[in-house]
Order: structure tokens, then sequence, then C-alpha cells
């Protein structure tokens, strides 16, 4: 069994080595390897990943968050309202997808957040997706963006 993180390109991802060591220590017989995947490459190979019946769960990391879409059979919450795609998970031959990033914030600003205004700093991925989450589960709110583009 095996669990990937997916992406283009890959930088010495840490989470492979947090994986692999929480593998390890909890007696899981499996492993986190990397795949880099040419956006020239990526419907061939997510396909051949996803197909594969040791493959368990994936990392999604950029430019495919948003790509990883179209292989997916169910979206949570998190990946519905964000947009985009970090996680996804094999059960039964089907994929779930989900974005950590939304989990996070709302571990960060608590579950039961009441926001008036919101400023966001930067719209990178994990910006873009809590932008897009706040905009679509609270439409009343302000929100105040600061990003190198605009």
């Amino acid at each position: 069994m095996f669990c990937t993180i997916i992406g283009f390109p890959l930088k010495k991802p840490r989470s492979i080595l947090v994986w692999n060591s929480f593998f390890k220590k909890k007696k899981i017989n499996s492993k986190m390897l990397p795949i880099e995947i040419s956006k020239k490459k990526f419907k061939k190979k997510i396909t051949k990943l996803i197909a594969d019946k040791n493959f368990l769960a994936s990392a999604v990391t950029m430019p495919y968050k948003i790509k990883i879409k179209k292989y997916v059979n169910k979206f949570d919450i998190s990946s519905k309202l964000s947009g985009s795609s970090n996680l996804i998970v094999k059960k039964n031959n089907k994929i779930s997808a989900y974005n950590t990033d939304i989990y996070g914030f709302l571990d960060a600003v608590g579950k039961n957040i009441k926001l008036n205004n919101v400023i966001i700093i930067g719209l990178g991925g994990s910006g873009l997706a809590i932008f897009n989450y706040i905009s679509k589960k609270f439409k009343n709110k302000k929100l105040i963006i600061i990003s190198k583009k605009n």
C-alpha cells in the first residue's frame, strides 16, 4: 500500500518524511512517495495512479489542486466551497477530495466563526482556497484581499 504527493515541480516535500515516520511509528504498512508529474503527462499518470490497487491517498500540490477535479467521484464541503483539493483518498475504488487548508483555517479561527470583515494577505494556493470558501460560505461578508496581483 502506498500514498503519494503529486505536483510539479516537487522540491523535497517535507510531508514525505513526516508521513513515513508516522506510518513506521504506528506500524502501518504503507509508504509515502513523491510523484512529480509534468502537465503534459498528468492525465495518463493520474489515471494510472488512481487505478493502482495499492494506491490509498495523495497530497495534491500546485498546479494540480484544481485540475484533479476531473478524477474525483465525491467532494467534501471543504473541496466544494474552496474550488480546489489538496488531498484525495481512495475508498472502495472511489476517489474523494478534501481541502485540508480549509480545515486548518477553521481550526485556527474556531469552527463557530462569525465573520464581520476578513483580510486575506496573498492569494497563493491556501489563500485562494480560503478566499473561495469564505466568499461562498459567508456570502454577505466584506472581503479585503492584499496580493501582489491586485
